[in-house]
């Protein structure tokens, strides 16, 4: 059978060859192979790859920074959902998602945009479908259009913000990297100025009232648009926008409630009131807002407490059609936990808002637990008072309490208009008795060009303390004296009632120095102490501290002022004493005496222990004693004898001190 198709196929051959005209050899291979591979390969590809990139309208601009682009307000998005403005959810988010295109895909939307675009040089575009002017808001805003002033529903409002996400669990948590516009940094134009208005990007509100911190509004009614927002290549600057935004009508649709012009704001026509995130209004959900009084031509204030943190603003007629905030931002914000005062005055027709915290509580010093009265005088309940070192209830019967300025005018007027020309930083008031009981030691002071001697019942002194628990009590100690050498330069307020040394090391010719008393010089009574810390430190130019003293109550004094007459040194005996064993400063024995040695100097021995304190003075009484200009007494620095020196020159004294070999 394989033998008889062999011979079948051989004949087909045979006669397919003659039929061509030519016989095949059977003797001689072919000369050449039935077909021939090209013997040179194609000078060019079939076709070919382009040559360069799609063109910027060939390719969608995506912003590859921002996770997405999203719409804020509170209209509706094109399926029928309530949008909203930050902080919605995530799937809101995700709805109001923009979706990037291509420059020529706006072609499609309007003509004129993509003119209006083709112009610019954008790096990223965007596109979105929303619905405006349909629902309410809850609330309203303004825009210019031809000229005109109109008041909208806050559903035409628009913003768009470029946004970050972080993952959470199965959910992606959106925050607004960049609003846009925005103060300072997303300077955004309207492309179609027919149905989107973009106020002026500046800081200070224009003619109308309008600045960078008010929203873009949609313009041409409620409907339907598409929306389509660019960032361009250069950055926002006052000259030149950043951003373009435009919107196309697709739709007209009924509104919520048209547009209104609004004719000229006269501010005597309105009330006012204080409205924000804080409780009791909720930015007028919670309540009616915080009302505020007319207090001058132009001029309402209210007061309204806050937490730090808390957004406020004011608003005209408890809407949000007239509204004021600050310059640069939206809202205003509490520093801190208190009541405020606000206050909106009027140019024309424009307000503007300022605010302070008030000070119910004085002008206290957080920096410290207390200020305490020192001195051997009385309280005002009669408690005998004490220098440093006293008990804790003691300390505390006689801690100040802080006021405010306005304070110091139902105490005495020349007193509150001396503090009035001050920079009062710290204010604190306490009354006290001087002069009626007996300290048991004498003080000078200098008046209408005399010296006189006073009962130690007349010094007075105020420390700043700070305090530590110990158990149940606080232990206070002073961490300022006021006045005091170096540190806290104090003058009189009221020179009639209170004498202050000179704040220098050297004595002055009367003996005074900055280690000296201020004293009492109104004679014996019950007084209202008044004393401030200024803002500017102290200097020897420029007093950091100033107290004043009233008189509210004579009293009878232990002991009258008695004028000195001037001091002869040769007239007197001097001793030592101090807190060394042999004197308790003078109520364990006479001090040690001193003797002559040479012309107007006394020179004597004593025992002392390391940090015995020790100073001079004359005839064992406190009237005239002498110690360290820059210090209340001398320090011994070792156990030993020491050789103690007083050298006149004049009537001023002037101590040292040696520890004998």
């Amino acid at each position: 059978m394989k033998k008889a198709l062999v011979v079948l196929l051989a004949a087909v051959m045979v006669i397919a060859l003659a039929a061509c005209g030519k016989q095949p050899d059977p003797t001689q291979a072919p000369t050449q192979a039935p077909t021939q591979a090209p013997t040179q390969a194609p000078t060019e590809a079939p076709t070919q790859a382009p040559t360069e990139a799609p063109t910027e309208a060939e390719k969608e601009l995506a912003d590859e920074s921002h996770a997405i682009w999203t719409a804020h307000g509170q209209y509706l998005l094109a399926d029928g959902t309530q949008n909203a403005w930050g902080g919605k959810d995530s799937e809101i988010y995700e709805k109001s998602a923009l979706t990037a295109i291509k420059l020529s895909d706006v072609k499609a939307i309007s003509e004129e945009l993509y003119s209006a675009l083709s112009a610019k040089e954008v790096k990223y575009l965007y596109t979105i479908d929303l619905i405006f002017g349909t629902n309410d808001a809850g609330w309203t805003t303004r825009f210019l259009k031809d000229g005109k002033l109109y008041l909208a529903n806050g559903s035409f409002a628009v913003k768009v913000a470029q946004c970050t996400a972080d993952v959470d669990g199965n959910n992606k948590v959106y925050a607004e990297d960049q609003w846009i516009s925005d103060p300072h940094s997303a300077h955004l134009e309207a492309l179609t100025p027919d149905t989107l208005f973009v106020p002026v990007w500046q800081e200070e509100k224009d003619e109308n009232g309008f600045s960078w911190s008010d929203n873009p509004v949609v313009t041409g009614g409620a409907g339907l648009y598409t929306l389509v927002i660019a960032q361009y290549k250069n950055a926002s600057s006052p000259e030149a926008a950043g951003y373009g935004m435009g919107l196309v009508l697709k739709e007209a649709k009924a509104a919520f409630a048209e547009y209104e012009e609004i004719v000229e704001f006269v501010p005597a026509d309105h009330t006012y009131g204080i409205v924000g995130g804080f409780a009791g209004s909720g930015w007028g959900n919670d309540g009616a807002d915080v009302p505020m009084e007319a207090a001058g031509e132009n001029t309402w204030t209210g007061e309204v407490e806050l937490k730090a943190g808390d957004q406020f603003k004011v608003r005209a007629d408890n809407d949000w059609t007239n509204n004021w905030g600050p310059e640069d931002t939206d809202n205003f914000t509490a520093e801190a936990d208190g009541t405020y005062v606000v206050t909106i005055t009027f140019e024309g027709s424009n307000g503007k808002v300022s605010y302070e915290m008030k000070q119910p509580e004085g002008l206290a010093d957080p920096n410290h637990e207390a200020w305490v009265a020192h001195g051997q005088y009385l309280l005002a309940d009669g408690t005998q008072n004490g220098w440093g070192g006293k008990d804790s209830e003691v300390y505390e019967a006689s801690a100040l309490t802080a006021i405010t300025l306005e304070d110091v005018k139902a105490i005495d007027e020349e007193l509150f208009n001396a503090l009035s020309e001050k920079d009062v930083k710290y204010l604190y008031t306490i009354d006290l008795i001087f002069g009626t009981n007996d300290a048991a030691w004498t003080t000078k002071f200098f008046k209408d060009g005399k010296m006189f001697l006073a009962n130690g019942s007349f010094a007075v002194k105020v420390a700043q303390c700070s305090a530590e628990v110990d158990g149940d009590i606080k232990v206070y100690s002073e961490d300022q004296w006021i006045s005091d050498p170096h540190t806290a330069h104090l003058e009189a307020l009221t020179p009639d009632t209170l004498f202050v040394p000179v704040w220098q090391e050297e004595k002055d010719e009367n003996g005074f120095s900055w280690s000296d008393n201020p004293v009492v010089t109104g004679g014996a009574g019950l007084y209202t102490l008044v004393i401030a810390q200024y803002s500017t430190p102290s200097a020897p130019e420029a007093a950091g501290y100033g107290m004043g003293l009233i008189l509210k109550e004579a009293m009878p004094a232990f002991a009258e002022y008695e004028e000195i007459v001037v001091f002869v040194p040769a007239d007197h005996t001097y001793g030592i004493v101090g807190s060394f064993a042999a004197s308790d400063w003078g109520n364990a024995g006479e001090d040690v005496l001193m003797e002559a040695d040479g012309e107007n100097v006394w020179k004597g021995e004593v025992e002392l222990k390391a940090n015995d304190q020790f100073k001079v003075r004359a005839d064992n009484d406190w009237t005239n004693n002498w110690g360290p200009a820059d210090a209340d007494n001398f320090v011994a620095e070792a156990d030993g004898t020491y050789i103690v020196t007083v050298t006149f020159e004049g009537s001023n004294g002037t101590v040292s001190y040696e520890l004998k070999p």
